[in-house]
């Protein structure tokens, strides 16, 4: 019994403790595979938006070392037909958190992203010092915090 429990548990357990900071989970069996950037950043939607979100890489950002690779979310509800842009941070398979964008054109520039709504007439950079994002920023003329979902 106890062989049992440990053989269902141990994936959990390995996965769990996995989840946030590598890029390995476990399957049923118990074998060790790679997870990608989207199962990383489906590790992190508590409102169930994952299934409705379309996914773009936008490239990868390199700052004080580090390398960022940068993701374009666009969320559509399927019964309200009402949406949500968001930019996400993946560093090393690490979910870094994302921020709320509001239709801006995202790319990437030297030491930062850009943020360019046409429509509005707003050119938002964020410049990432020391390979650290701010926990907030102005995108759009809308202070947006890195929040820890997608």
């Amino acid at each position: 019994m106890m062989h049992l429990f440990i053989r269902l548990l141990a994936p959990i357990c390995l996965a769990v403790a996995l989840s946030g900071c590598a890029n390995v989970g476990t399957d049923n069996e118990g074998s060790i595979y790679k997870i990608d950037n989207k199962q990383i950043m489906s590790l992190h939607d508590p409102e169930r938006r994952f299934a409705n979100t379309k996914f773009r890489r936008v490239g990868v950002l390199e700052s004080a070392e580090k390398q960022f690779e940068i993701y374009d979310l666009n969320f559509v509800n399927p019964i309200s037909q009402h949406g949500m842009q968001r930019v996400a941070i993946v560093e090393d398979s690490r979910f870094i958190g994302s921020y709320q964008t509001d239709g801006a054109e995202i790319s990437i520039r030297k030491n930062g992203l850009r943020f360019v709504d046409r429509n509005i007439g707003t050119d938002d950079f964020m410049p990432l010092e020391s390979g650290v994002f701010p926990q907030e920023f102005l995108i759009n003329g809308v202070v947006r915090s890195l929040e820890p979902n997608i």
